[in-house]
């Protein structure tokens, strides 16, 4: 009568109609007129309930519930519980659910085998060194290149050295390694320190660097190589006097963190491998600095080894003999394997590094025929770079790369093989063969279209190679080289066209060099490196007798510059020069650089000069110890004795300066000028 239909109908079949009248639910009203009140259905499921318990037991039952629903009160009847409708679904459909349920558990069980067995076959980080140099004692684990250079101190290993020192751990590590350690200042200055990997020394490992030079570049450099490998811009990377380094080297992919920053990532799939590099340290560089909080992960065995497990054990640890034989064994037992053509690659591999070139191109020949497997290609490739790179053969070596940059360009092969390649151009410039560099540059950098900023990087170290040797046409060429081909590289084009205006400076064309550090400003607003031209407009506005413009610049680099890098103090030390009218006010803005959590040795010890915290004597010892035969120290003193109203001595020192540059520097027509206001 609520709904006008029978709750029981089949349509199909009147049979069915009455079994469902002896045996099933009926309908719920509200599913055939939605628009009922939930009581009305509760007390009509209640009345029609199958289980005589749950109905109502007498007619006055029954009234009495419908009273209290015309009445607006709570009724007996209620809908049924999810439980209810969870067992009576449950009841009707048991067979179903069993089956469900033990197919699920039985997934979830072969899930779970497959996985475990996984991750047995799987390499994985485990701990294998630890300490906060808390215990003294723990010196013993420790070796040093000079034993009076290096001290446990006040729960950290601390080193301090006039030339390169350093500290090797003696435990011995031939496998992917994940390093974590605290580096903070010894004494507020922090430079030239960092961790190396994988070598007895810094020159024949891994040399991460923090603030080399002290000029914020922190990266990492190649065995054997000065040139400093790095992606993040100095202005980007939170760099302090206290920081935290995470290292890796995973599977040949170097990766280096500071403070949360991804500073340098690199592939090197041919890495040096022996007795000679397998150990890691600490190091300083005519610096000091405090190491605590080392954590060493190792990447252990597989817990079941694949069939080249031992092999690969000889191999890492440079035993290239045994490995070859072992290798040789493997491919007589498994010579249809899936794996076979991964054991011959270590193979070549091997037979390179053990100078058997012959043997080690008929590998590479063997592997090469019938295979069309890119990955495979592409190793080839690189192992026959190597090999044509250590048997002298340089066309070859450059024929071999050129086809694995066009076959594939984005590999990790090819970053691995460009690596080198690079590395080959930096090592002309330490030669002193600039010309050579330039070309090498030229006929490959074409070749590397996706790694722009590698390849920009090397070109700004040409173009510093020429700006300390004052070639001012060679600098102009090669920054206007840069300009065309690294426009769009931001990082890279704001110090090529710094580098243009400095040597229009340099040529006395001060106008037109205004011209190009405003357009620099202007152009790369938020590019790290465009302080610099913020400093030099400044320099300008200094030389043009137009102090007040001079100290909003330098204000202005103070304020906004990031202080993890040096343009920031050194701002802050042009704008006290610029006020020693007011001694007080001068003396309050060196105090801010030399007492300030900031780790650049030059701008704290200049302004402990200006300070009268350290003598003359000092302060010159200890800038040509930082920077040998660089006199920018008379520079200072000139300054500092014109701040203090010493005319004499100023001019002592500026002349002195003035015979020791070149007639042709931005720096020789500032100190003519200054020379010039003194008279």
């Amino acid at each position: 009568m609520l709904t006008f239909k029978n709750p029981y109908l089949d349509q199909r079949n009147l049979h069915q109609t009455t079994i469902n009248v002896m045996e099933a639910n009926p309908i719920p009203p509200r599913k055939l007129v939605p628009w009922l009140p939930q009581e009305i259905e509760a007390i009509t499921l209640k009345a029609m309930a199958k289980d005589l318990s749950v109905r109502y037991q007498t007619m006055d039952d029954f009234k009495a519930d419908i009273n209290r629903y015309q009445r607006g009160e709570p009724v007996v009847a209620q809908p049924p519980s999810l439980l209810t409708k969870v067992k009576r679904y449950s009841n009707r459909h048991w067979p179903t659910i069993v089956i469900s349920l033990l197919v699920s558990l039985f997934t979830a069980v072969l899930v779970f085998l497959i996985y475990n067995q996984s991750r047995k076959e799987q390499s994985h980080w485990r701990s294998a060194f630890e300490s906060s140099f808390d215990d003294p004692s723990a010196i013993s684990e420790w070796s040093f290149s000079n034993d009076s250079e290096w001290v446990f101190k006040e729960g950290a290993l601390c080193g301090s050295s006039n030339s390169m020192s350093y500290a090797i751990l003696k435990k011995r590590f031939n496998r992917d390694l994940r390093i974590e350690c605290d580096v903070s200042a010894d004494n507020k200055d922090l430079f030239n320190a960092g961790i190396f990997i994988y070598g007895d020394n810094p020159d024949s490992g891994y040399s991460i660097y923090l603030n080399k030079d002290a000029r914020s570049i922190h990266g990492i450099s190649f065995p054997g190589s000065k040139f400093i490998f790095y992606d993040a811009e100095p202005a980007r990377v939170p760099f302090a006097t206290k920081n935290h380094l995470v290292i890796e080297r995973e599977r040949n992919f170097l990766l280096v963190q500071l403070n949360g920053v991804t500073v340098v990532r690199l592939w090197d799939l041919f890495p040096r491998i022996s007795r000679n590099h397998d150990r890691i340290g600490f190091f300083v560089n005519e610096s000091s600095a405090r190491f605590d909080n080392l954590k060493i992960l190792r990447m252990a065995i597989p817990q079941i080894p694949g069939p080249g497990t031992s092999a690969d054990r000889f191999r890492e640890c440079g035993n290239f003999e045994a490995a070859i034989d072992e290798y040789n064994e493997l491919i007589l037992d498994f010579p249809d394997a899936p794996f076979r053509h991964n054991i011959k690659l270590k193979l070549a591999d091997c037979l390179i590094r053990s100078e058997r070139y012959d043997e080690a191109v008929n590998m590479l020949a063997d592997l090469e025929n019938g295979n069309t497997n890119d990955y495979m290609n592409a190793k080839l490739l690189l192992l026959r770079s190597v090999l044509y790179n250590k048997s002298g053969s340089a066309e070859a070596y450059d024929s071999v790369v050129t086809i694995l940059s066009k076959k594939f360009p984005e590999s990790p092969e090819n970053q691995s093989a460009m690596v080198y390649t690079l590395l080959k151009c930096t090592n002309y410039l330490q030669q002193k063969q600039p010309l050579a560099a330039h070309n090498e540059l030229r006929a490959m950098m074409g070749h590397y279209k996706f790694y722009p900023q590698r390849w920009g990087k090397v070109y700004l170290e040409l173009l510093g190679y020429y700006e300390k040797l004052n070639n001012l046409v060679q600098v102009q060429t090669v920054a206007q080289e840069i300009l065309t081909s690294f426009s769009t590289e931001s990082g890279i084009a704001v110090r090529a066209t710094i580098a243009m205006g400095n040597a229009l400076l340099s040529l006395g064309k001060k106008e037109m060099a205004r011209d190009v550090f405003d357009r620099c400003t202007a152009v790369y607003p938020n590019t790290g490196g465009v302080w610099n031209a913020w400093l030099r407009l400044a320099e300008i506005y200094e030389y043009d007798n137009r102090p007040k413009d001079a100290l909003r610049i330098y204000q202005k680099v103070f304020n906004e510059c990031p202080k993890s890098v040096p343009e920031s103090w050194f701002a802050a030390l042009k704008a006290g020069e610029l006020q020693s009218g007011s001694i007080s006010a001068a003396d309050s803005i060196f105090a801010i650089v030399a007492n300030s959590e900031q780790p650049f040795p030059q701008c704290r010890l200049i302004a402990n000069y200006y300070l009268n915290r350290i003598t003359y004597n000092e302060f010159a010892a200890r800038w040509l110890s930082l920077f040998p035969n660089d006199k920018t120290y008379l520079y200072y003193a000139a300054v500092n004795a014109s701040m203090k109203k010493n005319n004499t001595a100023a001019r002592r020192y500026f002349l002195e300066l003035k015979n020791s540059l070149n007639k042709k520097s931005w720096r020789y027509f500032q100190v003519t000028k200054i020379l010039s206001n003194l008279s």
